[in-house]
């Protein structure tokens, strides 16, 4: 979830400096964390907008009980836990996880739609000899598109 302080601050009708401390005290009890948008300097990062995923996603049955309407955000919960994510990268589409390693990228998406494979594609094109490698995690199909790694979940999950 895309954390926008100003927004939540409106809905509440609580300060907006109030709301970001109530975000940093959920980070702090270990209950989320953030993940930062992509960006060439840290300073950027901290700037623009962040996503905020739960410590642990066994928090989200708390809220929802319904597997069918849960399920893609605990996979990509999952996702974030298991890879440490720092980063994902939203400037015109978006791509769920980026991981640098020293000048080079690795992007991961959590496959959701089918669109996502052209996400990928653009950040390819938008990062171009920088990006490492590609993998989509997939509930269940398994190979390779246009360079993309499709790995399941599962077999994710067990590396």
């Amino acid at each position: 979830m895309i954390v926008n302080y100003r927004e939540i601050s409106k809905n509440l009708g609580k300060d907006q400096r109030t709301i970001a401390n109530y975000f940093e005290y959920l980070e702090f009890g270990l209950l989320i964390r953030f993940v930062f948008n992509y960006r060439g300097s840290p300073m950027a990062s901290l700037r623009k907008m962040k996503k905020v995923y739960l410590f642990t996603p066994n928090i989200a049955f708390a809220f929802d009980q319904d597997m069918d309407r849960i399920l893609p955000f605990l996979l990509e919960n999952i996702i974030a836990s298991e890879i440490e994510a720092k980063f994902f990268y939203r400037n015109g589409f978006e791509i769920d996880f980026v991981i640098p390693e020293n000048d080079e990228l690795i992007a991961v998406e959590v496959k959701k739609t089918e669109r996502d494979i052209k996400q990928i594609r653009k950040f390819n094109d938008k990062f171009k000899g920088r990006v490492k490698k590609a993998i989509m995690i997939d509930m269940e199909k398994e190979g390779t598109v246009e360079d993309v790694e499709i790995i399941p979940a599962w077999k994710f999950l067990l590396r």
